[in-house]
């Protein structure tokens, strides 16, 4: 039987980056105006929230706003927007956003005010559980403006009726630079999917967002199976299959490392100078130099983790996989600020963005079949998978119990695991990914059972195969 999956749809988005110079002068004025206006929108939000004002409500009331700068009164807000124009008639942020929403397309000023207002219900949240260290939305400065976009509304906010171009409305007027439709085609399957384009600014760079719907294909049904991936450093993905004939996977993650600390030296070399020198010319050069480096990594990392992510997938729906347990434990630590690693890990660890390559491959994952669970990965690394079981040392640990002689093992060395129960010893990233594969697998055998037996999980946790670059797991795949 087949399951037929063909109704369901998907909100993607495909990024393209504009080159057009004289389309960038133009829109990069607009973003600081739209920048500038969301400043002073946060400032009038927070004076009446810190001072208890009482006005919230009706601030984060888009259509009231929406009213108030373009100077008309509907009957039913007449009696809250008389109330607003007389209390503020002589606020002087309230009357400056008026002046600037005139130059500023209402629509997008909309999403921009929605968008504050999501800011704040989160915030709201976090304070009612009890995270007290939550802070409001805050101003940013427009000289250190690195990175904003511009939620273009559907209603006339962008055009791509002429051939091989688009038109960005920022000010009730079109911008227009090209693109090419067959290539923008082949992403989105038909320009009519498109439901929103959003406009990105990240350093000095200009980004379209295109946001469409892409439909599922027909997937067949598969007989269950699962993996457990394990994200690293040294080695970025070790995949464990649950089952006795998928070898295990490692993609060597130290030329990402490399990368990484090659370009915090070249940046500290970079800052050097930029604080030494005397010459205004060479130093705004730098600084400009500097800004397109950033973006320069943001754009290689984006593009190595969009490989590796398909790659992966292509991997496991070799083998038949219909489920992938994952952990965001490493993301959400990276979020929180409890990560208390030495300076020189903490830096890679920081900076490598793990976050973007488990959401592509969540995302992707629809394509060829394949669910995506997460899983808490607490002891994963420091329990054996094949002698003890981590469901039951994570339900201990609720209780604040010393399991230290109940994990099974240890590590011995850099990427080694000992089990002391039965005096094996297997790569610890396997280790790790077998455990997650166990979480979120009820299905999945816990007990080792000493004997012949079992040979196969030795291979497959001591003799992964190890790949270091896209071109050699392409190769595997095919073989």
């Amino acid at each position: 039987m087949s399951k037929s999956i063909a109704e369901n749809k998907n909100i993607r988005t495909y990024k393209m980056r504009i080159k057009d110079k004289k389309f960038k002068s133009k829109v990069i004025d607009y973003i600081y105006k739209y920048r500038h206006f969301e400043n002073m929108y946060i400032i009038l939000l927070n004076q009446d929230y810190k001072q208890n004002i009482g006005d919230f409500r009706l601030l984060t009331d888009y259509e009231i706003m929406r009213a108030l700068f373009r100077r008309t009164t509907p009957k039913k807000l007449e009696e809250k927007l008389t109330y607003i124009r007389n209390k503020y008639k002589n606020h002087q942020i309230m009357n400056d956003l008026i002046k600037l929403s005139k130059d500023l397309k209402i629509h997008n000023l909309v999403e921009i005010m929605k968008r504050v207002k999501s800011e704040y219900k989160g915030y709201f949240t976090k304070i009612k559980n009890g995270d007290y260290k939550a802070r409001p939305p805050k101003p940013k400065k427009l000289s250190k403006l690195t990175n904003y976009t511009i939620p273009l509304d559907s209603y006339k906010g962008f055009s791509l009726k002429r051939k091989n171009q688009i038109g960005i409305n920022l000010n009730n007027k079109m911008i227009r630079t090209y693109i090419n439709h067959k290539e923008l085609e082949k992403v989105v399957g038909s320009l009519k999917k498109i439901k929103a384009v959003h406009l990105n600014f990240s350093n000095n760079e200009l980004y379209l967002l295109f946001i469409y719907e892409k439909e599922e294909k027909e997937i067949k049904e598969k007989p269950y199976k699962s993996a457990g991936i394990d994200i690293g450093i040294n080695n970025l993905l070790s995949i464990y299959v649950d089952d006795k004939e998928t070898p295990s996977l490692i993609i060597d993650g130290k030329k990402y490392k490399t990368y990484n600390a090659n370009f915090n030296r070249f940046i500290g070399k970079l800052n050097k100078e930029i604080s030494t020198t005397k010459d205004k010319n060479r130093k705004r050069y730098l600084e400009k130099y500097r800004t397109y480096l950033y973006e320069k990594r943001n754009r290689y990392f984006c593009d190595q983790f969009h490989k590796i992510s398909k790659r992966v997938l292509e991997y496991l729906e070799k083998y038949n996989v219909t489920e992938i347990i994952l952990s965001n434990n490493l993301n959400n630590l990276k979020n929180n600020g409890k990560c208390k690693l030495n300076k020189a890990v903490k830096q890679n660890f920081i900076q490598i963005p793990f976050g973007k390559l488990l959401r592509y491959i969540e995302y992707k994952a629809k394509d060829y079949g394949i669910k995506v669970k997460f899983v808490d990965e607490s002891y994963t690394s420091k329990v054996s998978s094949l002698t003890e079981d981590i469901k039951v040392i994570q339900k201990f640990l609720q209780y604040n119990l010393d399991l230290t002689n109940a994990l099974g093992g240890k590590r011995v060395k850099r990427g080694l695991f000992k089990d002391e129960v039965i005096n094996i010893i297997i790569n610890a990233d396997l280790n790790g990914a077998r455990n997650i594969c166990l979480l979120g697998n009820k299905k999945a055998q816990q007990n080792y059972k000493i004997g012949g037996g079992n040979r196969w999980l030795n291979v497959k946790l001591c003799n992964p195969i190890k790949v270091e670059s896209d071109f050699e797991l392409c190769r595997l795949i095919a073989s």
